[in-house]
C-alpha cells in the first residue's frame, strides 16, 4: 500500500501537468482591413476593404486546418465609365504552417486555401460563383487564449477573360 501511494500522485501529477499543456482544438478568428487590386483590376478600381471569419482545427503544433468566409468589397475608379461596387464573398477551406519558436513575441506563419468566390454587382444585380486560390504570410503576436495576427495574401479569382487578383491586408485577433 505505501507504494501505490506515491505511484497513485506521481500519475495524477504527471496527468494534470500533461491536461495543462494540451492546447485547445480550434481557434476563432475575426478580422478586416484593405483590400488591394493587382493587374487590370487596379485599373477599374480603387482600394477596397475586407472583413473575415474563420475557424481553424488544431491539427498538429505547427499546422492548422481553416474554414472560413471573408467579404471583400471594390468600388469603381472615379475615372471609369461607370459607378459600380464589386463584393467577393468567399468560401474557402486550406492550411496554416506555423513554425513552432519558443519565445519570440512575434510569431510568423504562412497561409494558403482555395475555395468559391461569389461575385456579385451593384449595378445589374445577379451574382457569379468562381474558383479562387491564395498563398500568404503573416504573424501573431500574443499568446494563450488571445492573440492579436496581421496577414497578407495574393487572392486570384477564375474568371471567364482573365483572373481577379487582389491583395487583402487584414488584423485582427485570434481567440
Amino acid at each position: 500500500m505505501k507504494k501505490i501511494i506515491p505511484v497513485l500522485i506521481f500519475i495524477f501529477l504527471f496527468t494534470g501537468i500533461s491536461m495543462g499543456q494540451t492546447s485547445k482544438p480550434f481557434d476563432i478568428y475575426a478580422g478586416g482591413g484593405i483590400s488591394i487590386p493587382q493587374g487590370n483590376a487596379s485599373d477599374f478600381y480603387k482600394n477596397g476593404f475586407n472583413g473575415l471569419g474563420a475557424m481553424a482545427y488544431n491539427a498538429m503544433p505547427a499546422m492548422k486546418y481553416f474554414v472560413k468566409i471573408e467579404l471583400n468589397s471594390f468600388k469603381s475608379d472615379s475615372t471609369a465609365l461607370f459607378d459600380v461596387t464589386q463584393n467577393n464573398l468567399l468560401l474557402g477551406i486550406g492550411g496554416i504552417l506555423a513554425p513552432q519558436i519558443t519565445g519570440a513575441p512575434l510569431k510568423p506563419f504562412g497561409i494558403a486555401g482555395a475555395g468559391i468566390a461569389s461575385i456579385s454587382f451593384s449595378e445589374g444585380g445577379g451574382s457569379i460563383s468562381k474558383f479562387y486560390f491564395e498563398f500568404g504570410a503573416g504573424a501573431k503576436l500574443g499568446s494563450g487564449s488571445a492573440a492579436f495576427f496581421i496577414m497578407a495574401r495574393y487572392v486570384s479569382i477564375a474568371t471567364e477573360v482573365e483572373s481577379f487578383n487582389f491583395i487583402p491586408i487584414t488584423v485582427g485577433i485570434k481567440f
